[in-house]
């Protein structure tokens, strides 16, 4: 992405229809252009979520005290 928050298909894609004859707020609202960002936005927040949650997963597990002795608990 050159430009911060537009993805380079709605770059393309806007000035095209605009040119085409479409008015640039209508062009801006056109159906397969507003979900690409929505769609990326979401597997973003998807994504950066993601080590958070494993974070919390794995806290129980580091609070695992083995006896002193060394020795492990019989089953």
């Amino acid at each position: 992405m050159g430009r911060r928050g537009y993805p380079a298909g709605f770059r393309r894609k806007v000035p095209d229809l605009v040119q085409a004859g479409r008015g640039v707020a209508d062009a801006a609202h056109d159906p397969d252009i507003g979900t690409e960002p929505t769609a990326a936005n979401k597997r973003i927040a998807e994504l950066e979520a993601e080590p958070a949650i494993h974070r919390r997963a794995s806290e129980p597990l580091g609070k695992v005290v083995l006896p002193e002795d060394g020795s492990r608990p019989s089953r």
